[in-house]
């Protein structure tokens, strides 16, 4: 069964994959419309949009931003953790204090570290790092010690890579072999290469460091994808790490050498059958390097006269036999579209010369299979199939696939009406909503902002359709000069928004127009701020932390899931930026969170704010003089 993993999100049901679904900008010309936020009659007098663009008032100064003070509020954050019970939450503030501390305090930042992880370690032994569900996801767990060690390695590499090794050790212990559980062995390599890639930023050394420690374990698609994260910053690092991976990976199972099937050739796939596959992100300016293909064709070739030796290995392997495996690589390799050098041709034709007799009829048939991709079906004969499916859960997956897969190409009123064929009444208007939703967000990339403003206001779900406001918003604001035209707006965009159910979607767009109003009224900003607190302390198991809402459509039978990219607005970022205009509101503000948690982070996402700005040195006073 093959398994696509996305954003650690995994599915016990067939996923299918969306594109992102992000924040789109835009700019419009002409007269402003308010029709935009309620369908009914709705009206707003505005100006022509000018050509430039207000600047941003001065936030001001308040006297409680300062680094004593700072410092001050990132202890308190520490004492506060340990009224915790959620070992999770307590990690989150001590390494998010101790990272903080680190220029001011580094003894107690060091303190602070060094608690996160004895937390996470105990908090390993109980639980481990099962996946946890959402829905009909199953989302993968967390191993809370490499959580730590990411963020430690930022501050302390050598310290990280000790800590490290110690795990190893104490890994080694409890286990009798190292290598008798080949899954554990291959997480710990991807929590590894999930390490560096969150030091590539920051630390590109320290984090090539941590995938050559992977290379002692089984590869993944961690690997591969590494390395397109290396190249996409530094070609010749990546390049060089591949040679050291080839070289680990040489004499392993084939399984895992195909894991570096994909980067020589500059491919989104890799070029066997695996056990785990997914699309990765090829840079954009990425280009195949003639003699990394050589090195990989040599390394099979060198596989492919062992097995020549030693037939009985040739029926060995997970998904296919070695000498299977390895026949359906070459083949893809001699295809015309790789191009590769008459040389790298040349022992692609030896190296199947010697394994072609290793091959049954019955083989070369499977392999011809795999080699034939099934033909693409048009919209049209999707949906004719699906009709005459007697099943009705297969035909309704199967309608919803035609609308969901759909090119952007495609009438939206065809698909609407495609959709209407769907008997399951909560499916198809979870379709239906997405679709306009998706729509509207293509439309205003493409800036067709009046057709994007009739399909938001189909959106029935109101959460969604407060946000699109909330987005267009944005952009409307960027050709306002006029302060009570824009508050007006505002104003209009707050009231759609409230009225909408209490949902992550609501919080960001409220989190969004609080910003907006930081503009030109603070006061108001302030309140929506506040707004916003309330609704986060009706939600019920929410996590602002990652900057994406997954978005699921769920059938009798089957599960579709993306994600919704909005970068920026959580919580942490949205009270730094609206404190820029009010510090002392917006602190008072963190002090409403019911959750411990949220109110931590959001007051040290304002300390963070004060410990940038430069320490203000009180002003001596005159001495008093004395009266005669």
């Amino acid at each position: 069964m093959r398994i696509l993993r996305i954003m650690k999100v995994r599915a016990l049901l067939p996923i299918q994959r969306r594109k992102n679904v992000s924040l789109f900008r835009v700019t419009i010309f002409g007269v402003c419309w308010l029709l935009l936020l309620v369908p009914s009659a709705l009206t707003l007098p505005v100006n022509s949009p000018l050509d430039c663009q207000k600047e941003k008032p001065s936030s001001g100064t308040s006297t409680l931003c300062d680094s004593a003070n700072a410092v001050s509020l990132i202890r308190e954050q520490i004492q506060i953790s340990k009224t915790l019970d959620d070992s999770i939450q307590r990690i989150s503030i001590l390494i998010r204090a101790a990272d903080l501390l680190w220029k001011q305090r580094e003894t107690e930042a060091r303190n602070a570290f060094a608690e996160a992880l004895e937390i996470a370690k105990s908090d390993y032994k109980e639980r481990g790092d099962k996946p946890t569900r959402e829905g009909r996801l199953v989302v993968s767990g967390v191993d809370q010690r490499y959580r730590v060690i990411s963020a430690i390695a930022k501050r302390d590499p050598a310290w990280a890579r000790q800590i490290t090794t110690q795990l190893f050790e104490e890994a080694a212990k409890e286990t009798e072999s190292i290598n008798s559980n080949t899954a554990q062995q291959e997480e710990t390599g991807e929590k590894l290469l999930n390490v560096g890639s969150s030091l590539l930023p920051s630390d590109p050394n320290t984090a090539t460091s941590f995938a050559r420690l992977s290379f002692k374990y089984p590869a993944s698609i961690a690997v591969p994808s590494f390395l397109y994260k290396l190249a996409d910053t530094n070609k010749a690092a990546a390049d060089q790490l591949y040679l050291d991976a080839l070289v680990a990976y040489a004499t392993r199972p084939l399984d895992e050498l195909l894991y570096l099937s994909a980067y020589p050739f500059a491919l989104d796939r890799d070029l066997g059958e695996m056990p785990i596959s997914m699309p990765y992100q090829v840079p954009g300016r990425f280009q195949p390097a003639s003699s990394l293909q050589t090195a990989f064709v040599q390394t099979l070739w060198k596989r492919a006269q062992q097995l020549s030796e030693n037939p009985a290995e040739a029926r060995i392997g997970t998904r296919l036999p070695a000498a299977v495996q390895l026949w359906l690589v070459f083949t893809r390799l001699e295809s015309p579209s790789q191009k590769l050098s008459p040389s790298v041709l040349q022992t692609v034709a030896q190296a199947k010369g010697l394994i072609i007799n290793l091959l049954s009829s019955k083989d070369r048939q499977r392999v011809d299979s795999l080699l034939l991709a099934p033909p693409s079906q048009s919209l049209d004969e999707q949906v004719e199939a699906a009709e005459k499916q007697s099943k009705p859960a297969m035909r309704e997956q199967m309608l919803a696939f035609a609308v969901l897969h759909a090119d952007e190409t495609e009438d939206i009123d065809r698909l609407i009406k495609i959709a209407d064929k769907i008997d399951d009444v909560g499916l198809r208007q979870q379709i239906v909503n997405f679709l306009y939703f998706t729509r509207a967000q293509s439309l205003i990339k493409q800036h067709k902002t009046d057709e994007a403003r009739v399909l938001a206001s189909k959106v029935e779900e109101l959460d969604n359709r407060a946000y699109l406001y909330s987005a267009i918003a944005a952009e409307i604001m960027k050709q306002m000069k006029d302060d009570s035209e824009a508050r007006a707006l505002l104003e209009e965009v707050a009231t759609a928004t409230t009225k909408a159910p209490d949902t992550e979607l609501k919080v960001r767009a409220l989190f969004g127009i609080s910003y907006l109003f930081g503009d030109i009224e603070p006061s108001r900003s302030i309140a929506l701020l506040g707004d916003a607190v309330k609704v986060i302390n009706h939600i019920e198991g929410k996590d602002f932390s990652r900057d994406y809402v997954i978005k699921k459509i769920e059938g009798k039978s089957f599960g579709s899931y993306m994600t919704l990219q909005m970068p920026g607005f959580n919580p942490e970022n949205a009270f730094r930026e609206v404190s820029r205009y009010d510090f002392d509101g917006t602190l008072y503000q963190t002090a409403n969170f019911n959750d411990k948690l949220l109110r931590s982070m959001t007051t040290m996402a304002l300390a963070d704010l004060c410990l940038q700005q430069k320490t203000r040195t009180p002003k001596a006073e005159k001495p008093k003089k004395n009266k005669p």
